[in-house]
């Protein structure tokens, strides 16, 4: 009993003075005590090695954070740390202005295997979409279809490496094209196109000079796209992005009904199969179309009427239906498809009068260089200046306000902090750089921006696959494109841009502030009435007044 009570004095006694942190000896212990106090001298170590490394980052100006507790709490059994102790560098902030600059680098960085196959199928859905759009857009400008392709390349590819937006598409869209369709007609000098000084009928009546000098008129468009690019880069230079604030949401929305009512006009001459000429004033082009009715092609008025309810069908029920989600998306290639195997197969159809098919295509290859950006003469500077400047308001407005909206639904990043100068970068040097690969002024696309959302797009990584598939169709899918019916692009465009008819915003206007709705109607009427360049000017002037 004496000797029972001895030990348990003993090993009460280096307890206490394990727990003062007293040295022991392990030989002077039983065999537990030998093991505990072990145990105690390994924590007191990996302890002492973690201030270590904290000290030395410390000493060298880096942040590190570290928890003793839970390293106290972790397994007694791992093994000690072996050698010194390793020193953390911290981040440069270098690589957080790269980052910054270049947010692509920065999505491929934090993305996964699983995140990365998503992107790659958002982006060819995307590119899917995109082909028959942006040959839409392109007839739209009074432009050869070649270019919405080469429009939606190399801008894609810029905004891809620079833009914030995760889901953000560029390239041709509705609005900028009917723009700069309208504002460069009758642009060019007697030098530029002959013909159309030459002819004497009233310059509204003449044949459009996009179509007597199609190539003088191409650089022209690829001259506003760098005006553009220029206007865009200067504005985040000078930080001028506040101005956006000051354009109120009625003159906006009044515009772009005005807008879309003015595309579906100039569509009549696809539908009706009749020789309509289209002009800058919708008025006329009505009349035009009012003379044409004794020579409508009932076949051709018939299919474009078919495939354009196809296509709002289409629509309606993808929006309806969240499993068929993406039939909207690969609705306008479906209808592209159909169409031509319809001509292709039925060879009386190639032979009616009035149903036009694109025919053979110029280009189908790498988007080549515009050439002489500076072939412009003194009287047309002011003209280009001034239409460049519509074209970066009305563009960039409708692609920020995508960016924005998307940065709320997903919550990846606060709207307040989605760089409005970053963006006016992104979408300058889109439009500055694809100026020297033949492509027309583009902007943020809303349609194509919504499939990417759809598709499950997570980072920018979805629009440089949609550019490169893009890239890869111009090199093999333009030859197949020949009997591609102009009924059928047609009914693409008039499906798009419906949309954006929106009279119900006149009509809560109404009710709530008469004074909105008045400036809506006169946004509204003065770009129906005369024409898409008043109209946006009046838009800029009431939302300053």
């Amino acid at each position: 009993d004496a000797d029972s009570h001895d030990q348990q004095q003993q090993q009460q006694q280096h307890q206490v003075l394990l727990g003062k942190g007293t040295c022991c000896r392990p030989h002077d212990m039983s065999q537990d005590l030998s093991q505990q106090a072990a145990q105690v001298l390994l924590l007191r170590q990996k302890e002492r090695s973690m201030r270590n490394c904290l000290s030395m980052i410390k000493c060298s100006g880096g942040a590190a954070t570290s928890n003793l507790d839970s390293e106290n709490d972790s397994d007694s059994e791992d093994e000690a740390p072996r050698g010194p102790p390793v020193k953390l560098r911290p981040k440069r902030k270098s690589q957080g202005r790269c980052f910054g600059i270049f947010p692509f680098l920065a999505a491929v960085r934090s993305s996964t295997g699983s995140s990365i196959s998503i992107d790659v199928l958002a982006g060819l859905t995307v590119a899917v979409m995109t082909i028959p759009e942006s040959m839409c857009y392109a007839s739209i400008a009074g432009l050869p279809y070649i270019l919405g392709l080469y429009a939606s390349v190399t801008p894609q590819f810029v905004y891809a490496f620079l833009g914030q937006s995760r889901q953000l598409q560029v390239g041709p869209v509705a609005i900028v094209s009917l723009l700069l369709g309208d504002g460069l007609e009758g642009i060019l000098s007697a030098s530029q196109c002959p013909e159309w000084h030459l002819a004497t009928e009233d310059p509204a009546l003449r044949t459009p000079q996009h179509e007597l000098c199609p190539e003088e008129f191409a650089k022209m468009a690829f001259l506003t796209s760098a005006m553009v690019g220029v206007i865009l880069i200067l504005a985040c230079v000078f930080r001028l992005g506040f101005l956006l604030k000051f354009l109120g949401h009625p003159v906006i929305s009044g515009f772009s009904s005005g807008a879309a009512i003015i595309i579906m006009i100039s569509q009549l001459k696809n539908f009706l199969g009749a020789p309509v000429k289209n002009s800058g004033y919708p008025i006329l082009t009505l009349k035009s179309a009012a003379e044409s009715l004794v020579h409508v092609q009932p076949v051709t008025l018939g299919l474009g009427l078919l495939w354009t309810v196809g296509l709002i069908s289409l629509r309606l029920l993808s929006q309806r239906n969240k499993k068929l989600r993406l039939l909207g998306a690969v609705g306008p290639l479906l209808s592209c498809i159909a169409g031509i195997l319809l001509i292709r197969s039925c060879e009386q159809l190639q032979h009616i009068r009035g149903l036009e098919y694109v025919g053979t295509i110029k280009g189908g290859s790498f988007p080549p260089f515009s050439g002489c950006l500076l072939c412009i003469e003194s009287d047309q500077i002011h003209v280009i200046l001034r239409l460049a400047s519509s074209i970066a308001l009305m563009g960039f407005l409708e692609g920020f306000a995508v960016t924005q909206e998307f940065a709320k639904q997903l919550g990846y990043e606060a709207a307040s902090r989605i760089s409005t100068g970053q963006e006016l970068f992104a979408v300058g040097a889109a439009n500055l750089l694809g100026s020297v690969f033949s492509a027309y002024p583009c902007a943020g696309s809303i349609s194509r921006s919504a499939v990417c959302n759809a598709s499950g797009g997570t980072s920018q990584v979805a629009g440089f696959v949609a550019a490169s598939a893009l890239l890869a169709a111009l090199l093999a899918l333009c030859p197949l494109l020949y009997f591609l019916p102009k009924f059928a692009l047609a009914a693409i465009v008039v499906s798009s841009v419906i949309k954006l008819v929106d009279f119900n915003v006149a009509v809560t206007l109404y009710k709530v502030k008469k004074n909105d709705f008045a400036m809506w109607f006169v946004s509204f009427g003065g770009t129906v009435v005369a024409g898409p360049m008043i109209g946006i000017c009046m838009a800029v002037f009431l939302s300053l007044a």
